[in-house]
């Protein structure tokens, strides 16, 4: 299931996508992987969509979500300011999706589209208490 949402970085709305796996029939809760986009990418590039169906098929959900600067991120677009703003946006999507019903706030980790369109996996888990 796919949900548009959005949520507040230091006052500003940024938007954001959840996927759920399709089959919840014992109403568990799933893992979340975090899609994080680069410089030159948003939450819709085609890249982020196939990947998150890919976790959908093997059982995580999947939350990605615009920067502020990008997208359709309510700031202004191309002011991307990765060293700080970023950072306490990634902080408050971890907190908002750790919230969110059917999300194991346990088994979080961030998945990141880096430079040289790249993926890089960051096995950091949060731990939200």
């Amino acid at each position: 299931m796919e949900k548009e949402v959005f949520f507040y970085s230091n006052k500003v709305k940024l938007r954001g996508t959840v996927c759920t796996p399709k089959n919840n029939a014992g109403n568990l809760c799933f893992p979340v992987a975090v899609l994080s986009h680069g410089y030159e990418l948003q939450r819709m590039n085609s890249g982020f969509c196939n990947a998150f169906r890919v976790l959908n098929e093997i059982g995580i959900a999947s939350f990605r979500f615009d920067f502020r600067g990008c997208g359709d991120s309510d700031y202004q677009l191309g002011r991307m300011l990765c060293n700080s703003e970023w950072v306490e946006d990634l902080n408050n999507a971890v907190s908002f999706i750790c919230s969110f019903d059917g999300i194991d706030k346990n088994k979080v980790c961030l998945i990141e589209r880096a430079w040289e369109h790249r993926w890089q996996f960051c096995l950091q888990l949060w731990t939200i208490g």
